[in-house]
């Protein structure tokens, strides 16, 4: 497997990880900083070397028009949710979504600003949504608390 193939292999693993991931254009280079973090760079790449963008470049697209068949630069929904965008064929950036989804902001509308100054390892941990809401303790309800903020529902029954 060339190094490429395997980097593009990290990036399928790492794009699975987390939801945060998910409806973020990030670069090649925000990609590959999420690999090396996660310790999934390939063995073929040296501890200190920090592959080049153009390597994952040449391995995603053969990576997922031979797993499955799926065109990156296609704008349909497709298997993987995985999708592509380039400006004037210099830059790039790749999005990940559920399966069979598209991005919710279409490639026309890039911030290419945005995705050259964005930091996936500082950003996204500033972004992330938590995965439960938190209730106030003022909203909690007591037993014995009839106010105008408390829930209808009564004790919880057991068996």
């Amino acid at each position: 497997m060339s190094p490429s193939s395997e980097l593009a292999a990290a990036f399928d693993v790492v794009r699975n990880m987390d939801t945060a991931y998910h409806e973020e254009w990030m670069s090649p280079k925000n990609w590959i900083k999420l690999i090396i973090k996660h310790g999934l760079l390939p063995a073929c790449f040296k501890d200190d070397e920090v592959p080049e963008p153009k390597v994952l470049n040449m391995g995603l697209g053969r990576y997922y028009k031979h797993n499955g068949g799926v065109s990156l630069d296609a704008w349909s929904a497709n298997l993987k949710g995985v999708y592509m965008a380039n400006r004037c064929g210099k830059e790039k950036a790749y999005c990940c979504v559920p399966k069979y989804h598209l991005p919710e902001i279409v490639p026309g509308a890039i911030d290419w600003e945005r995705v050259k100054s964005f930091d996936a390892l500082t950003d996204l941990e500033m972004n992330r949504k938590r995965s439960r809401p938190k209730i106030p303790r003022s909203c909690k309800k007591t037993d014995n608390d009839d106010s105008p903020g408390s829930s209808p529902i009564g004790k919880r029954r057991t068996r």
